[in-house]
């Protein structure tokens, strides 16, 4: 059920979902408000357009039942990262457990405050995360700090590729 999430000011942030079993909302839709400097959001994150919200969510789709795969944006947001993975939620939700295959490969680390969205929705998506296949190239230290983030987020069936291939391959593999 849709609902409008208010932030601490009373101000709408958004529209999201709340969490049946915990009573705590998630953003779908970010608020296109402004950030009062409260939330964690950086200078950077401006409005939206419809053309730019429909872009990043294109980068989030059902690859096959029970395969999803989420492309990255090279510099997130706290609002990219709360409509991305609000999609992964709301697309992950179709299947009891699900696989996301994960293209990491262009990325820049993230800010403190797109860390702390990212594990508050990761916690979230984590019991029904069956495998989480990850791209990276062939960037070493990337992969460290990806399954350090993974295992401290409880997901813990991970796998790492150097190709959207071969990780496509796997997850198709794992998904049987």
């Amino acid at each position: 059920m849709s609902q409008v999430v208010l932030g601490q000011d009373g101000s709408p942030r958004g529209s999201g979902h709340r969490d049946t079993e915990t009573g705590e909302m998630f953003l779908a839709q970010p608020s296109l408000a402004r950030s009062n400097g409260d939330d964690g959001a950086t200078p950077d994150d401006a409005e939206m357009t419809p053309e730019e919200r429909s872009a990043m969510l294109s980068r989030v789709y059902v690859l096959e039942p029970g395969i999803v795969f989420y492309r990255e944006i090279p510099v997130q947001s706290v609002e990219s990262i709360d409509l991305m993975l609000g999609r992964l939620y709301e697309l992950g939700c179709q299947w009891p457990t699900f696989i996301e295959v994960l293209d990491l490969s262009k990325v820049e680390r993230p800010s403190p405050a797109v860390r702390a969205v990212i594990r508050r929705w990761m916690l979230r998506l984590a019991p029904r995360m069956a495998h989480l296949c990850v791209i990276i190239e062939t960037n070493l230290v990337m992969r460290a700090v990806a399954r350090f983030v993974a295992y401290s987020m409880n997901v813990t069936q991970l796998s790492f590729y150097e190709t959207e291939a071969e990780a496509i391959d796997a997850a198709r593999r794992l998904r049987g």
